[in-house]
């Protein structure tokens, strides 16, 4: 017993002495150090404190903001009913100038079509944007479609070419910037109405396929002068597009 005691106590004066030798810094009960200087503790601020002001999404908008939001709405609701009317509109147009299509006769039997219907579409692709245009497509093709032949296995093959001319002929109207110029509305014209008509001569071999009404040789026989006929159509809604375009600004304005 008296070993261990000895052997607690020996650690214990190790122990202190090298307390003793560890630097330290000695202060009076009030902070202050020895040799005059004060020492206060640093205290950093919470993140939040340093905010000047709530979070976004507690902040309270001025008024002006506030008015600012509620026009930008309601000018976003406007287009929009705008934009909706637009479409309605030439896809009703789109079934009425289907209607008043021409047809010619060509070799082998074959009926060319030569309608002005896509200009609806155009109008509106220019004007609301692509989706817009392929949505006006949609609906005054199959309402064509309906009205014409009923719904059948080939129906939807019919009004693809409607709904591809929206789409390319928006997407071609921003790739040239917007440009009005005849020129440019040429191009982009003769572009989407090559494809549509190349999408309409697909529509027409597989239509055949299933109820045999012409020989493929017909089909492609005409091709040419399909091709043909949709690039004069397309020089066509290039001279009409610039002042239509220009009617719809001033008085439907997006």
């Amino acid at each position: 017993m008296k070993k261990i005691l000895k052997f607690s106590l020996f650690w214990s004066i190790i122990y202190m002495l090298m307390q003793s030798r560890l630097p330290s810094v000695k202060c009076h009960p009030n902070g202050e150090l020895l040799g005059g200087r004060r020492v206060s503790a640093v205290r950093l601020p919470h993140p939040a404190a340093e905010s000047k002001g709530p979070p976004p999404c507690f902040r309270n908008y001025g008024t002006k903001e506030v008015i600012f939001m509620q026009k930008a709405k309601s000018l976003k609701s406007s287009n929009n009913i705008k934009m909706i009317c637009l479409a309605g509109v030439m896809a009703a147009l789109y079934v009425c100038l289907d209607f008043l299509a021409v047809s010619v006769s060509a070799p082998f039997g074959n009926n060319l079509k030569i309608s002005i219907s896509g200009l609806p579409v155009i109008i509106v692709a220019v004007f609301c944007g692509p989706w817009w245009g392929a949505a006006t497509g949609f609906i005054g093709a199959f309402i064509g479609q309906l009205i014409s032949y009923g719904i059948g296995p080939t129906t939807i093959l019919w009004v693809i070419p409607a709904v591809a001319r929206g789409i390319l002929m928006g997407y071609l109207f921003r790739a040239f910037k917007k440009s009005t110029k005849p020129g440019i509305i040429a191009i982009e014209t003769c572009i989407s109405s090559l494809v549509v008509t190349l999408l309409n001569t697909g529509a027409l071999l597989l239509d055949n396929m299933m109820y045999g009404y012409t020989t493929y040789y017909a089909i492609f026989v005409a091709i040419p002068m399909r091709l043909v006929a949709g690039i004069l159509t397309a020089l066509v809604f290039s001279l009409m597009l610039p002042t239509i375009l220009n009617s719809l600004n001033n008085h439907v304005k997006l």
